[in-house]
């Protein structure tokens, strides 16, 4: 995740909500300006400079939730980078799935995203999904395993069973940790 690459997303953002959605560009604004503020230094400083800054993902929650298939779309495929490199700070956890799971009925490119995102998510924050955040993530999978689109489908069947090969697993790490 390069901090240019970001840079454009949240151009992209501004530039799409300008007359629509005043809250969401005022985010991107605040967010873009947080990124130029970070002093340029290598992707795994920058993410861990983001992590120290919640704020920054607001304008990507917002797009989310937006329900507007191209706002939304940037916003997902900017979570998933976030995710990816472990830039997202845990404690808005809550507010990613809330976003991730507002899209679900959008696009199929959109949806794909989301399933290429929790995979990532569940393995770079083990330690902070757990309860009603783990069932959010189950639960945003087994909603995209309903659909009538086979390919997304099988495609949220198998990433199902990943995550839940993957808890399990973390449950079986933790109970021989503690024996």
């Amino acid at each position: 995740m390069s901090s240019q690459l970001l840079q454009t997303e949240l151009l992209n953002l501004i530039q799409e909500s300008k007359r629509k959605n005043s809250d969401l560009r005022h985010a991107a604004e605040a967010s873009l300006n947080e990124l130029k503020a970070l002093p340029s230094t290598s992707e795994s400083q920058i993410a861990a400079d983001l992590v120290r800054k919640p704020k920054f993902v607001d304008p990507f929650i917002l797009a989310c939730h937006t329900r507007h298939a191209k706002l939304a779309g940037i916003g997902v495929v900017c979570l998933q980078r976030l995710v990816a490199s472990r830039a997202l700070p845990s404690e808005r956890l809550k507010d990613v799935l809330g976003g991730l799971k507002e899209t679900t009925s959008l696009s199929l490119d959109i949806q794909l995203k989301i399933l290429q995102s929790l995979p990532s998510l569940l393995q770079h924050y083990s330690n902070d999904l757990g309860g009603e955040l783990l069932v959010t993530t189950l639960e945003i999978c087994a909603t995209l395993q309903a659909s009538k689109t086979l390919a997304l489908s099988s495609t949220a069947a198998a990433t199902l069973q990943q995550l839940i090969v993957s808890t399990f697993e973390r449950v079986l790490i933790e109970d021989s940790q503690f024996s």
